[in-house]
């Protein structure tokens, strides 16, 4: 369920990436769940190594039935989890199902949508974490922009209710907001800005967030973002705009389609 995104010869958001193969904290770190372009339910990380036992698995033999679309307009892809969330070292709980969409409007921005299903109707707090690949950023109101040399992105979260902190080179309570890397003389550990958003709600809840990539030198041109029900209005500095819509249906979008000056089509029919 992480991503990675990569525009103008540029790894904009990565991860903690790779580590010896040692029992150093820097390789449980790398290996962990909060390493990752992730959310955590509750403030607990995914934790896949509460498996059931080994003849309980349950293998994909066949392709699954996540939708992928690829065309001239857009990419498209999702994927579920719902195998818990809980402690690194204690048990998971299969309390929430998460579901992860991200388009990609060619060649413009992505919309990274999340749906979270819990099994009850009490409310359930959620954070969602990006990693920079540098510890320089701007962050205007609840927005965050990398400010680095070269290409740059910008993290816009579609709810006014998201609250969103920065958290770089971290060491307690638990590392976050690293990436090692390896040289001749050795691991360089490069602190990373490393946005959250968080929020709070009962039963099932909708977030998504425009990753908007800039080109070396290019100001965020996003004014503002704009949501009402299921409909996402993007303008932009030059007085342009994109309106998104967009429906969920059981624990997944069902519709999707864009709208801009020069474009219109559906990404989900």
């Amino acid at each position: 369920m992480s991503v990675f995104i990569y525009a103008y010869c540029k790894r904009l958001i990565n991860e903690g990436g790779t580590y010896s193969y040692d029992t150093s904290d820097w390789r449980k770190y790398i290996l962990s769940a909060r390493a990752h372009n992730i959310s955590k339910v509750d403030g607990k990380y995914q934790n896949r190594h509460d498996y059931q036992p080994e003849e309980d698995l349950e293998y994909s033999r066949e392709p699954m039935a996540n939708r992928w679309v690829s065309n001239d307009d857009c990419d498209f892809g999702e994927g579920w989890y719902n195998e818990g969330f809980g402690d690194e070292a204690g048990k998971a709980e299969r309390n929430v199902e998460q579901y992860r969409a991200l388009a990609f409007i060619k060649n413009k921005y992505w919309i990274l949508f999340d749906v979270f299903t819990p099994k009850d109707e009490a409310s359930h707090q959620y954070d969602t974490y990006f990693h920079f690949n540098t510890d320089k950023f701007e962050k205007i109101g609840n927005s965050v922009m990398s400010d680095d040399e070269g290409a740059n992105i910008a993290i816009i979260p579609l709810r006014s209710d998201a609250k969103v902190d920065v958290i770089s080179g971290q060491k307690e309570p638990e590392l976050q907001g690293w990436i090692p890397v390896w040289t001749k003389e050795g691991y360089v550990y490069n602190p990373v800005a490393t946005p959250t958003f968080s929020y709070t709600e009962p039963g099932q809840s909708v977030s998504a967030y425009i990753l908007y990539p800039l080109k070396p030198g290019e100001k965020n041109s996003v004014k503002s973002v704009r949501t009402k029900g299921n409909t996402i209005e993007v303008r932009f500095a030059n007085g342009e705009k994109d309106v998104i819509t967009y429906s969920v249906e059981g624990k997944q979008l069902k519709t999707l389609d864009f709208k801009s000056k020069n474009k219109q089509f559906s990404i989900l029919k």
